[in-house]
């Protein structure tokens, strides 16, 4: 069986206690805004702290942005580029002929034989094998261009190469809720070895309030709680939110509030 490893994510770790299989292909799927970014963000460092090497290709943001948005975060990271993180840039490849001196590559994602060739390429010279992690971070991206059958085809030729043959974890986020890409969601679904979900909480969302939430769907090999969970993110990352513990909260204050005006 594979070595389990753990997100070190406290909300994901509390549905995954034991961990999951490293040789995973882990796809995070929700809408926009809901956290999808952040919790790939997070993995990273976390992974690092483990002392991981890996390789995060961008495609939604630049890496200059998401380098930005880790540090903003608390996941300083700067000290470990190129070290032991490599961004490669799949978002500036429509701008590549005005930027100079890019402190990344630049990949461009329609061409996904060359991706899959720079993928093995990395995993070899970067020696990731059962101890990396690869990040992309959108495959909705990719589909918008290249289509769906084409990714499919290269995304079961990644899931051999990395996880299954170099026991290196891949985690992809994907945009649902877009209709013309509904069904390349459900064969995505087939393919990857664990599915997380992330949604705002549809109660509280019909009141004005957005709260996160996330569950395991679906993760190969291990034992998982399927229930929602709901989640906010700190200036320290993606922390569990205690809805009970914050329903007495509230009322604590206000019931001093009550207290003070009386007395005055």
């Amino acid at each position: 069986m594979s070595d389990l490893i753990k997100f070190g994510i406290q909300v994901l770790d509390a549905v995954l206690p034991n961990g999951f299989p490293r040789s995973s292909f882990v796809l995070i799927s929700g809408e926009g805004g809901t956290g999808k970014s952040v919790i790939l963000q997070e993995a990273a460092y976390q992974r690092l702290k483990k002392g991981d090497k890996v390789l995060y290709i961008c495609l939604d943001d630049s890496p200059d942005s998401i380098l930005d948005n880790m540090r903003s975060l608390g996941f300083d990271v700067e000290g470990d580029v190129e070290e032991r993180i490599i961004f490669v840039d799949g978002f500036s490849y429509r701008a590549k002929n005005h930027l100079k001196g890019r402190r990344f590559p630049i990949i461009d994602p329609n061409d996904l034989n060359s991706l899959t060739k720079k993928l093995n390429m990395y995993i070899d010279n970067f020696n990731m094998a059962n101890k990396g992690l690869v990040i992309f971070d959108s495959l909705t991206e990719i589909m918008t261009l290249c289509g769906a059958p084409m990714l499919l085809d290269h995304i079961k030729t990644w899931r051999a190469i990395g996880p299954k043959e170099h026991g290196v974890t891949f985690l992809a986020s994907h945009h649902y809720g877009i209709r013309p890409l509904e069904e390349f969601s459900s064969i995505l679904d087939y393919i990857m070895d664990g599915l997380i979900d992330i949604r705002y909480d549809p109660v509280l969302m019909e009141k004005g309030i957005l709260l996160k939430q996330l569950r395991v769907r679906k993760m190969r090999g291990v034992w998982h709680d399927t229930r929602w969970r709901s989640f906010v993110i700190t200036s320290e990352g993606v922390k569990e939110f205690n809805k009970v513990k914050f329903e007495k909260q509230l009322l604590k204050e206000f019931i001093q509030a009550v207290d003070t005006q009386e007395r005055v």
